[in-house]
């Protein structure tokens, strides 16, 4: 009786397999015809481009594929972003400049007001003693302003130089020491020095640049020297820049000038030094950064001596000048 039961059973089941197989395979090829319908649906009212963030691509649980559209707005923004913080930082940085030099301005300007004060109280010194003296008063020459003397020392007819007596200490004047004494200074200092030109043109450019301005160029090469180190170097200014003297270097963290050669570098040296020295305009090109500033301040005040330039080359410069000069001697003993 069982085994008529399972045969029955089974014979039923062959016969209607087909069946069931015949509707799963209706089932499946509506949902596919459905499909496309939907999907063109979607795409129809879905945007042409969408930019979506990545927290929610992954909340939204499905893979997200971003367009081209998408990927130029993307890029597009960072562009404008890094844009705007270069343009920030180059307003930071020029007015960081401006600060700098409005502050170094007010700082010369003070100098220039002490130099007045301390030249009319001198002066006015020099009469009182004379007076309780019996001497006789002041010439007209020596009544003139440093920078009358130096332009009427300076401007002889025919000669763009100093008179030769006029050295010692003094700013201008003709140079004492020989150009082979200097390189044998530096080289017995420093026998590698970090040039990009060979010691002896160095020299030559200073002792060239100085004649033409009439700036001692051998004292000027020894004010080179205790600025770079003996052109070791070390500190802000690096031996790239062609700097010899500080020039612009108003912190630890401003550089200073860059000049393209090294006779280029000297010169700016030197034509620094004569607007701190003289009325008169350089013989070249301006190439010193700072040389109209250093003249509009100063005006008709020069220095004459290189210990003048305590507390106004160098801050805060005590015997910033007699150090030069001791340097120099040096450079005279070989």
């Amino acid at each position: 009786m069982k085994i008529k039961s399972i045969a029955a059973c089974a014979a039923m089941a062959l016969f209607a397999f087909p069946m069931f197989a015949q509707a799963a395979e209706q089932t499946a090829g509506d949902e596919q015809a459905a499909r496309p319908m939907e999907n063109a649906v979607i795409a129809e009212n879905a945007p042409k481009s969408q930019t979506i963030r990545l927290g929610d691509r992954k909340s939204a649980g499905r893979t997200v594929v971003v367009t081209e559209p998408d990927q130029r707005a993307s890029l597009k923004e960072k562009r404008q972003k890094e844009e705007q913080k270069a343009e920030k930082a180059r307003a930071a940085e020029e007015a960081r400049k401006e600060k700098e030099l409005q502050r170094e301005k007010r700082r010369m300007e003070k100098e220039k007001k002490k130099a007045e004060k301390e030249a009319a109280k001198a002066l006015a010194k020099e009469k009182r003693r004379r007076e309780k003296l019996g001497l006789p008063p002041l010439t007209p020459d020596e009544l003139l302003s440093p920078a009358e003397k130096a332009k009427k020392m300076h401007d002889v007819v025919n000669n763009p130089l100093i008179p030769a007596d006029w050295g010692g200490d003094t700013i201008y004047g003709l140079s004492i020491a020989t150009e082979e004494q200097c390189v044998k200074f530096l080289l017995e200092r420093n026998p590698r020095p970090q040039l990009s030109v060979s010691p002896q043109e160095l020299v030559h450019y200073y002792f060239t640049e100085g004649a033409r301005e009439g700036i001692r160029g051998d004292v000027a090469f020894a004010q080179a020297m205790k600025e770079t180190g003996y052109f070791n170097y070390g500190g802000t200014v690096t031996p790239d820049q062609n700097n010899y003297c500080g020039l612009g270097t108003t912190s630890s963290t401003v550089k200073g000038g860059y000049f393209p050669t090294a006779e280029i570098g000297v010169r700016a040296h030197i034509q620094h030094l004569l607007a701190y020295s003289s009325t008169r305009r350089p013989a070249t090109e301006i190439v010193d950064p700072r040389y109209e500033l250093v003249r509009d301040i100063w005006g008709e005040n020069c220095l004459t001596h290189w210990t003048d330039l305590n507390g106004r080359w160098a801050v805060p410069g005590n015997y910033y000048g007699e150090s030069i000069l001791e340097l120099f001697e040096e450079i005279l003993a070989r």
